[in-house]
């Protein structure tokens, strides 16, 4: 997998480079005099840092806590300066080849842990110098020397975590300070107390230091393990995927996220079927079977979450998941053979996003990863819903093609379905009208498919020709239904949805009780859908705004009777919200449960 270079690449260049700047320099120094003060203590002190090195307690921010570490910064006050830096290096380069990781990785954990040795020595012989070589002056210099050490340890861990993690460093800084323990403060401690014994029994100090920190490492541990035991409360328990709590911290705290990273939002449709027709249990074995599948297709560092009943968040900060898609619906499909007690295969809706194409912030890939779910699952709706009323499959790929010319229609056909239906409905017509309006409205706009792209797109005025273009797709639209077996009020709708009250539509001109209620109950439908969504070259209307628009222009427009039927029933609920919560889950039956249709395929 091809390493991406996080926000504090060059940055962290430029500490790893000093680090092992400092490194080459102690060799040429030390080769250059062939001197090392206080050897036996310097090698006792990397033989016992070599073994201990390996051993570490993970911090839940990523952090890593190592006992070698406090160990190996008694060389602080033992050995020079420019020396110090040589203490880890034997004992870094184990932990690195353990950790199977890349070249570089070498020089700048060198550099993390030699930076922070050197500038606590340096302080410390700065203090040292500054107080005199006399009492309790080498404990009191050391003090500084610690605090200057895990500031700059600390610091460079914060660097290092936050580029990996993709985080905004403030953010990392908190965290680690959250994370600074009592295993810090007892090493540091025991530093101190190493520095007040004599200079002849220093050797035995490091020996007996060395197994102290052996049992503040297992208290440290013990710790790490109930961090972990806590963070369990962020995984669902159903699926094991990361949970809603899990989710709102992480998109709370990635605020910048990492060129590049894939977002998906992955929706299981018609879930509210299954759960109603097979029970919770198979419904339950959904979604533990879906969660499976993502889980075996993550790369692994990549996150997902279970965010809602059926909807799912996967996020995969690396190229990997130009495929996933694919790969997801590929083994979904295999799946699907489990479950022979489903009258239908399960199938998902994904939306994708990609980081600083389609947004920067993790709320925007967010939002827009969300809408194209909705968008695919309207399709999937409209497909679903126009086969089971009998609509042939040739006008709805017209349909979905007209829809994908002009991406801001995207779902107008079935919106405009969908409340020509709940108008119908409140004017109390026959279950057979009902069903003639659904089915219409879904293709009132079939004709369109004749009308060029940029006529469509254009976002100024229409020129006197290109409107004679657009009006002429109501015909257009019924001379193609009209031999497909749609039902006289079918294609009344489809050849008069843009006739007005006063004459002054098209194509007929046809005014007051001569346009058919079917039309007029559409034309209401179809001007409200329009008003309310956005177009190329304005802003969506709001929904007040729209049913005033109806309002002032009712016996002018718009059938008075059809129109006051809408407002009626949207102010008992605005029609946009029951559609949506539609489209995302309500069973077709929920739907006519009071029109009880008997669709004749």
């Amino acid at each position: 997998m091809k390493h991406r270079r996080g926000h504090l690449f060059w940055p962290l260049v430029v500490v790893t480079s000093a680090g092992n700047a400092l490194v080459v320099y102690a060799i040429w120094q030390l080769f250059d005099t062939w001197k090392l003060p206080n050897a036996f203590s310097v090698v006792e002190l990397m033989l016992l840092g070599f073994l201990v090195m390996p051993w570490s307690a993970k911090m839940p921010s990523g952090a890593s806590w190592r006992p070698g570490i406090p160990l190996m910064m008694m060389g602080i006050f033992l050995v020079q300066p420019a020396f110090v830096v040589l203490i880890p290096i034997a004992g870094v380069v184990l932990v690195t080849i353990r950790a199977k990781s890349r070249w570089w990785k070498y020089f700048e954990t060198i550099a993390h842990v030699a930076l922070g040795l050197a500038a606590g020595a340096y302080t410390y012989t700065f203090v040292y110098r500054l107080l005199g070589d006399h009492g309790i002056n080498r404990t009191i210099a050391l003090l500084p020397a610690l605090l200057v050490h895990l500031v700059v340890n600390r610091f460079i861990s914060v660097m290092i975590i936050a580029n990996r993690e993709n985080r905004p460093i403030l953010q990392q800084v908190t965290f680690t300070i959250s994370e600074l323990h009592w295993g810090y403060i007892n090493a540091y401690l025991l530093i101190v107390l190493a520095s007040m014994v004599s200079t002849a029994t220093i050797p035995y100090a490091i020996l007996v230091i060395a197994i102290l920190q052996a049992g503040v490492f297992l208290a440290v541990s013990h710790y790490s393990r109930l961090e972990k035991l806590q963070r369990s409360i962020w995984l669902d328990g159903l699926t094991n995927l990361e949970n809603r709590t899990a989710w709102e911290q992480h998109s709370v705290g990635s605020i910048i996220v990492q060129a590049g990273m894939h977002l998906y939002m992955i929706d299981v449709n018609n879930f509210k079927d299954i759960n109603d027709k097979y029970g919770h249990l198979l419904g339950d074995a959904v979604l533990r079977e879906i969660a499976r599948i993502i889980r075996a297709l993550l790369p692994v560092d990549a996150r997902a979450f279970r965010i809602g009943g059926d909807e799912f968040v996967v996020l995969i900060p690396t190229p990997y998941g130009e495929d996933f898609i694919d790969r997801v619906r590929e083994q979904l499909s295999e799946s699907n053979n489990a479950f022979v007690q489903l009258d239908k295969p399960i199938t998902i809706s994904i939306g994708q996003a990609i980081a600083h194409i389609d947004g920067k912030y993790m709320h925007e890939i967010f939002d827009v990863a969300d809408q194209r779910m909705y968008e695919e699952k309207r399709k999937t709706r409209y497909t679903e819903t126009g086969l089971d009323f009998g609509i042939p499959a040739s006008i709805l790929s017209l349909i979905l093609a007209v829809e994908s010319k002009d991406p801001y229609t995207a779902g107008h056909n079935l919106r405009v379905a969908y409340y020509a239906l709940q108008l119908a409905t409140q004017m109390g017509l026959d279950e057979h009208t009902r069903k003639s309006i659904f089915r219409s409205g879904l293709v009132h706009d079939v004709g369109k498919i004749a009308v060029p792209d940029a006529i469509l797109n254009k976002q100024t005025t229409l020129t006197v020709s290109e409107y004679e273009i657009v009006k002429r797709h109501p015909v257009t639209g019924f001379e193609m239904c009209n031999k497909l077996g749609f039902t006289k009020e079918e294609l009344q709708v489809i050849l008069y949805h843009h006739e007005r009250f006063n004459g002054s539509g098209y194509p007929a001109g046809l005014k007051g009780d001569g346009i058919p209620t079917v039309a007029c109950i559409v034309a209401v439908a179809d001007v409200y859908d329009a008003l309310s969504s956005a177009r190329s070259y304005r802003k969506a209307w709001s929904h007040n705004e729209a049913m005033e628009y109806l309002r002032q222009h009712m016996h002018t427009l718009f059938d008075p009777v059809c129109v006051e039927e809408w407002i009626s029933l949207n102010e008992a609920v605005e029609q946009k919200e029951t559609f949506l919560t539609w489209v995302k889950g309500t069973t077709f039956a929920d739907t006519f449960s009071e029109v009880k249709m008997v669709v004749d395929i």
